[in-house]
């Protein structure tokens, strides 16, 4: 990777999140009264987006109920600003110049219109970070945010492979992540993202953190793995697997010494006649003062995620828990 002297890399975890379906284009319901447009003002090293009008259905969450309901947008202008330095290209978007930089490769510099995969980088105190080169390309073997800068589009979506859809090493995922540090501390946010299970986690990286962490894998399969931790035993397993594109339905068991904590999630497909079966725990991560507000839980196919007990879950595994003295810490 090209970046002058710009960037200091170093090794990254991320987890993901869905917005786009097994082909790699998100769903989209939006009607636009006239065509979008793009113009790359090279001396002001802008990106101007123009859009029309434009419609869209969706769920709504307003006045203690949720509803299906068209959503309209005026048209309107938006700038954005760049950089090129070597060939990586720096996105400030919404008219920041110097606010949460973008970065990306895999475009012209000269041309700036293109298709472009952001490398995961972050701009903090004078300084750009990275995620490892090589995470990076085994990342993007399942998955990769692209930006796309056309005439008329200027968008960054979400896009899955093929391979992310059939990779079930569930015991080589980011969710053994969140499951080996809360075991050791249980102050921690847990593990109640179980959509971490479909996303891989580079093996050297999960057995680097594994070391550093005083972690010992007794036994694996691709749906369970028994594990050591300052001398006490765990095992989780994964129960229940149901995956269509980026639907799905999952469910986990962690044990030790006779405990067994369960617990379950599911991600379905957002409808217009399901859109009034939802209930306040479908909102994610919402709060009592969220429900006075008007909030869009999407368009028709959004995936929809509900969590089953997690309250439950995490008193369980906190019951289970080492709670070591120290900060947890990561190697990616």
């Amino acid at each position: 990777m090209k970046l002058e002297s710009l960037l200091f890399c170093v090794a990254a975890a991320a987890m993901v999140c869905a917005c786009s379906d097994d082909n790699g284009t998100s769903v989209d319901s939006k009607e636009s009264a006239g065509p979008n447009h793009v113009t790359i003002d090279k001396a002001q090293k802008s990106i101007i987006f123009q859009w029309s009008d434009y419609s869209e259905e969706l769920c709504i969450w307003d006045k203690g109920t949720f509803h299906w309901d068209m959503s309209e947008s005026k048209s309107g202008a938006d700038t954005s600003y760049y950089e090129t330095h070597g060939d990586t290209l720096i996105v400030y978007f919404n008219n920041k110049r110097e606010y949460d930089p973008h970065y990306y490769l895999g475009g012209s510099t000269d041309k700036i219109f293109g298709e472009w995969i952001n490398i995961e980088c972050m701009a903090y105190d004078g300084n750009v970070y990275c995620t490892d080169e090589d995470e990076r390309k085994f990342k993007e073997n399942y998955y990769s945010t692209v930006l796309t800068i056309s005439e008329n589009e200027f968008q960054e979506k979400f896009v899955y492979k093929p391979a992310f859809f059939k990779y079930d090493d569930y015991m080589n995922s980011y969710y053994l992540m969140g499951v080996y540090t809360f075991l050791r501390y249980p102050n921690i946010n847990p593990p109640t993202s179980l959509s971490a299970l479909r996303n891989p986690w580079q093996e050297s990286l999960l057995k680097m953190f594994e070391k550093d962490n005083g972690i010992t894998t007794l036994e694996k399969t691709k749906t369970s793995r028994s594990f050591e931790i300052s001398g006490k035993k765990f095992e989780l397993k994964v129960t229940e697997v149901e995956r269509d594109s980026i639907y799905y339905k999952l469910a986990v068991e962690i044990s030790s010494e006779g405990t067994t904590c369960s617990y379950s999630e599911d991600a379905t497909k957002l409808t217009k006649d399901s859109c009034k079966d939802l209930t306040v725990e479908n909102i994610p991560y919402y709060k009592e003062k969220d429900l006075e507000e008007t909030i869009s839980m999407g368009a028709e196919g959004t995936a929809i995620s509900t969590h089953h007990d997690p309250e439950k879950f995490a008193e369980c595994l906190k019951s289970i828990s080492l709670d070591l003295p120290g900060l947890p810490y990561s190697t990616n």
